[in-house]
């Protein structure tokens, strides 16, 4: 058995031939994954230190597993 990967989007012809023999041909499509995109919102602290604000990103597009990282001035959680 041969395994795919790392196609080229594109539209590809699979052939498929059983121990007997015998065949069956289709087209497959392999589309690009949609482009990253984010949107942002925030809102402010009630009260300096206290925590109560907050930073929300949301990543849309691309392949599954994205991963984001806060890197600047987070001091609590971040959830994923």
């Amino acid at each position: 058995m041969r395994y795919l990967q790392a196609f080229a989007a594109g539209t590809y012809t699979v052939t498929v031939t059983d121990a007997g023999g015998c065949t069956a041909e289709t087209d497959v499509m392999v589309m690009e994954p949609r482009a990253l995109a984010t949107t942002m919102s925030s809102t402010a602290l009630t009260c300096n230190g206290n925590g109560s604000g907050t930073a929300t990103v949301n990543v849309i597009g691309g392949t599954l597993l994205n991963d984001t990282i806060a890197t600047q001035g987070f001091d609590n959680d971040i959830n994923r």
